[in-house]
């Protein structure tokens, strides 16, 4: 089965670029959280 998008350099970069301004926001917005406050309720999930 082939894709309908090409692997083309550009998207790739286009990709990352997206990927690491997603990065950016989430850590602006949760940086003081991370390794000290679970991200998941496992009774909610597990339980």
């Amino acid at each position: 089965m082939r894709s309908k998008v090409r692997a083309t350099p550009m998207l790739l970069h286009e990709l990352f670029v997206a990927g690491r301004k997603a990065a950016d926001g989430f850590l602006a917005s949760h940086r003081d959280a991370i390794g000290t406050r679970s991200s998941i309720d496992p009774a909610r999930f597990y339980g």
